[in-house]
């Protein structure tokens, strides 16, 4: 009811699917958000050699860029405490059993290496990420919970790549304190927009008390192209 039929047709759906019921774990809303617009932004995944989330949860997306594209290099930032748990989900999961992965404890200290599948890194130490020229990277939902400081070094990190940006996010919402963050005050600069909108994905979502269909603010999504 939420998604429609659309969700699924989706061939990332039905991989998801044959996954997750390995592990008896449920496709819930969150997942289905992440398949969909997976779907939208499969194409820059497949022709990129590093991926790169800034903030997720429970596979949500890294499970589907590897789907997508299993040869890229992968990294995800978020907080530790997050961290900790997706990797302990992984774990379960058998998630890159084989690959290697590495935690960036500093980012001074830690050496890059291509031989590394998933590179795990705390906000702390996101400019890790800097000028590694890595081709494509997603946040959803998350990018308002910041300060427009911390905003503005995500895309210091996402320029230093010449990057693909995917972006999906409130029109506007109160971040920390007082500030309130705004989609188009963020420094986006002179990066071309490939596309700009409404999103057609999260427009309404359910609760468990009355009303039990409840719908969002208004919510933009892009997919920008810096260089």
């Amino acid at each position: 009811y939420i998604f429609g039929k659309k969700l699924f047709n989706s061939d990332i759906y039905k991989m998801y699917k044959e996954i997750f019921d390995q592990y008896n774990r449920q496709i819930d809303y969150h997942v289905a958000k992440h398949i969909l617009m997976l779907n939208i932004v499969q194409n820059y995944i497949k022709n990129s050699q590093k991926n790169c989330v800034i903030g997720d949860g429970k596979l949500n997306f890294l499970l589907g860029a590897n789907l997508i594209n299993p040869s890229a290099q992968l990294f995800y930032i978020n907080l530790p405490e997050v961290l900790i748990n997706d990797y302990l989900v992984m774990k379960e999961m058998n998630f890159l059993k084989n690959e290697v992965i590495e935690v960036v404890d500093n980012f001074k200290e830690n050496n890059y290496s291509n031989k590394v599948k998933l590179y795990l890194i705390p906000a702390s130490e996101a400019i890790f990420c800097k000028d590694r020229n890595i081709n494509f990277f997603f946040n959803s939902h998350s990018m308002q919970e910041m300060t427009y400081k911390e905003i503005d070094k995500y895309f210091e990190i996402i320029k230093s790549n010449k990057a693909f940006f995917y972006c999906n996010n409130r029109e506007r919402k109160p971040g920390v304190g007082k500030e309130v963050v705004l989609f188009e005050k963020m420094p986006w600069g002179n990066c071309k927009f490939l596309f700009k909108e409404n999103c057609p994905i999260n427009k309404k979502y359910y609760n468990f008390r009355f009303p039990f269909i409840r719908y969002f603010d208004n919510l933009i999504h892009c997919l920008a192209k810096f260089n």
